[in-house]
């Protein structure tokens, strides 16, 4: 996941209008983009009267606390912004955490709750936990830029390895453009494939994967002008905790219904020598049982 995690871009239309930025071409908006980052990236732009005593309250997981393979519904409970044992989350608990946490709009966590919901076996079931986001190929998916594949590891931790493989593309940079952010998902990606022998990323799974990426653009660096801090972007993926400590706080501008130009620039900016989609079921492989509550 992967923040993934979060947002299913097969839910996003693929061709989208913008009337603020007429008949602009999407290679344009993604040399726009990088633009921006050039001149602005060393700005901050969060807005610290949007952090809450949660932000600064975290607590790790206890053995009996349920986690996802998606870092920051993760850092959301290692926070108390859901509940800490996740378990028993609501759609509403969802879509208020995601505001309160990271100023991210209800577009995300309404896609993620929907997804999640239909993998509760309870009949009318109003609640997730998430063990069920570790469900293959429905939101989890193989190629993560922080998690093995589910077919070395169904209960998908944080892997140090994995994240550091992604990382080499990015060389000593520090801020880091959305071009060099989707030329490193995809050759990273490229290598997992090399790794798994049942390696499969079909173009609605791409999707999301590309819709995690745009959300960690927002978030760690700016709706307006995406861009990852890395500073930021590794401590958050390392730790599943706010790195208010290194001067971040929410950014001042929602992440929400303007993901949808950042993904037209991600597609634009996806290396031509490596393809997008790989061959794979979207056959679901149920996770592993959760333990007792």
């Amino acid at each position: 996941m992967h923040l993934s995690t979060l947002l299913n871009l097969a839910a996003l239309p693929l061709a989208f209008s913008f009337s603020h930025i007429g008949n602009l071409h999407a290679k344009d908006l993604s040399g726009r983009i990088d633009e921006m980052n050039t001149s602005l990236s060393g700005l901050n732009n969060g807005n610290t009267s949007l952090l809450k005593p949660n932000h600064f309250t975290f607590q790790a997981p206890g053995p009996d606390d349920l986690r996802s393979p998606c870092p920051a519904m993760n850092t959301l409970a290692n926070h108390g912004f859901l509940p800490r044992n996740g378990r028993n989350i609501t759609h509403q608990m969802l879509v208020s955490a995601c505001k309160d946490g990271f100023n991210v709009g209800p577009l995300v966590p309404d896609t993620a709750f929907n997804l999640s919901i239909a993998l509760n076996p309870e009949p009318g079931a109003t609640e997730i936990d998430f063990a069920m986001i570790r469900t293959h190929n429905i939101i989890e998916h193989d190629g993560s830029i922080s998690r093995r594949d589910s077919f070395f590891d169904p209960t998908n931790p944080f892997s140090a390895a994995t994240f550091d493989n992604f990382l080499t593309y990015w060389g000593t940079d520090q801020n880091i453009t959305l071009a060099a952010t989707e030329n490193a998902r995809a050759r990273h990606t490229f290598d997992m494939s090399k790794l798994n022998p049942e390696f499969g990323l079909s173009e609605r799974q791409a999707g999301v994967f590309q819709g995690e990426i745009v959300l960690m653009l927002g978030i760690w660096g700016h709706p307006d002008f995406p861009h990852i801090r890395r500073d930021w972007f590794e401590f958050f993926f390392r730790n599943e905790r706010f790195p208010v400590h290194l001067g971040w706080s929410p950014r001042d501008v929602e992440l929400d219904q303007n993901v949808r130009k950042i993904v037209v620039a991600m597609k634009a900016a996806s290396p031509t020598d490596i393809p997008i989609a790989f061959p794979a079921a979207d056959t679901p492989v149920a996770a592993p049982a959760a333990p007792a509550a």
